[in-house]
């Protein structure tokens, strides 16, 4: 009888170990934060031109590769616009190179 208490006392110990450890794991797991989103917004077009994109290479590195994500520029509304002027790309992170490839052509073909 003693020997039956000791062997369901000793598994009951450990299924909740089991359980705990489980629980920690997940939200180890969960903790992981991921920028989803940037935009930066400039007077004229030689701000944005001059911006350091390595900066935000190095913003999204440690995303998921397959995170989806969105870089914006924004031209503000000067002297010859009325309206602020706003380029926006969505991708991957793992295509962020591309992205911001893409997003320096157009500030660079603004007039």
């Amino acid at each position: 009888m003693k020997t039956k208490k000791i062997l369901i006392g000793t598994l009951t110990l450990l299924v909740l170990a089991f359980i705990a450890f489980t629980q920690i794991s997940a939200t180890k797991k969960n903790n992981k934060t991921a920028i989803t989103s940037f935009e930066i917004k400039g007077d004229s077009k030689e701000e944005l031109k001059n911006f350091d994109w390595k900066a935000i290479e190095e913003m999204f590195k440690e995303n998921d590769p397959e995170q989806n994500i969105s870089i914006a520029a924004i031209l503000l509304n000067g002297s010859d616009r009325q309206d602020d002027l706003r380029f926006e790309l969505t991708g991957k992170t793992e295509d962020i190179d591309i992205l911001t490839g893409k997003i320096k052509i157009l500030i660079e073909n603004l007039n």
